[in-house]
């Protein structure tokens, strides 16, 4: 008998927390510690996520982009030009050449101001071109 999975994208040979969850059941035993950033790779983001979180103080008003429903003019021009929506391509493409760690950390510092600007970092660089250079 085949074993099945209540998730049509999960591989049914495999044990999985999520898939365990699905089937009713907590393994803590299949959780892992979340993964601590090597200080080397810490430092490659620092300064670009300390750039991106000052810039963002400076040019984001949160509750009138909620107000307006919309960034200031230029702002999205303005990650573009900084290489924000490429933060993992290389930097003969228009990128940063960041882990996948700081690039987290750089969507999670927008999203600690704006969300619409996290939002906007994190699809452009999960799904834009960016993601694809």
């Amino acid at each position: 008998m085949a074993t099945t999975t209540r998730n049509a994208t999960s591989d049914p040979g495999r044990v999985s927390f999520l898939e365990e969850l699905y089937q009713g059941r907590f393994r803590w035993d299949l959780v892992r510690d979340f993964p601590v950033q090597e200080s080397a790779d810490a430092a490659a983001g620092d300064k670009l996520t300390e750039e991106l979180t000052a810039l963002v103080q400076e040019r984001i008003d949160p509750d009138d982009v909620d107000a307006r429903a919309a960034l200031p003019d230029g702002f999205l021009d303005e990650l573009g030009r900084r290489g924000y929506f490429a933060l993992q391509a290389d930097p003969a493409l228009g990128g940063h050449a960041l882990s996948h760690y700081n690039t987290f950390r750089m969507v999670s510092a927008a999203a600690a101001h704006c969300t619409p600007v996290a939002l906007s970092l994190a699809i452009e660089n999960a799904l834009g071109a960016g993601a694809f250079l």
